[in-house]
């Protein structure tokens, strides 16, 4: 059986043991998608959506480890994705990002600046602005600063971003983060639940 988070009723999986973090999963995809639809629209709106992703993917990694915790090896499976999230700059940063929405009320993303620019070009007008973005901001944690990530898993974010042109940051941050969750959940559910197969993003 394969579960689709994106299309799938996912009450039909009430059964599985992973069903509570396809939950989680569907919560943070869900808030991906109206991120991407809002797009240039409001920017209240886009901050919204962009907190409940955080939450919900810090809500799915708690579940994670809960629903595998009792399992044999799971101490050793458990420190290779804890270390991969100490290291990594986008997913250390999505932690603490979320920690500051949580128990702060400090902006964590900042609305696209167009600067529009005019100049008279042969008798006309010709108008330059910068290109659409809604950039993640630099977010401060007990003291601590955490600038928005530069690198995932290795690769420039200039390498993702290129990728996904007409996203804005959150929405690509977003994306590689549910990609690496999904990725480690199939591994574990494989590895603990042979049972049952993977869950499809």
């Amino acid at each position: 059986m394969n579960i689709n988070i994106n299309t799938d009723d996912i009450t039909q999986y009430s059964n599985l043991p992973v069903y509570p973090l396809v939950v989680e999963l569907r919560a943070a995809s869900d808030a991906i998608h109206k991120m991407s639809e809002i797009s240039v629209g409001n920017f209240q709106l886009f901050e919204i959506e962009w907190q409940k992703f955080l939450q919900s993917i810090d809500r799915f990694w708690n579940k994670f480890k809960a629903c595998f915790y009792d399992k044999k090896g799971w101490q050793t499976f458990e420190s290779k994705i804890v270390q991969k999230r100490k290291k990594d700059q986008l997913l250390n940063y999505l932690s603490q990002a979320r920690n500051v929405t949580e128990h702060t009320i400090s902006p964590v993303v900042k609305d696209w600046k167009a600067n529009l620019k005019a100049t008279s070009l042969n008798g006309g007008v010709h108008l330059r602005w910068d290109p659409f973005d809604r950039h993640l901001l630099t977010v401060i944690n007990r003291g601590q600063k955490y600038p928005p990530p530069q690198m995932h898993l290795g690769k420039p974010m200039s390498f993702y971003r290129a990728q996904y042109k007409n996203e804005p940051e959150p929405v690509v941050a977003a994306i590689l983060a549910m990609e690496f969750y999904i990725e480690w959940m199939n591994k574990a559910s494989e590895k603990f639940f042979p049972m049952y197969s993977e869950v499809q993003k």
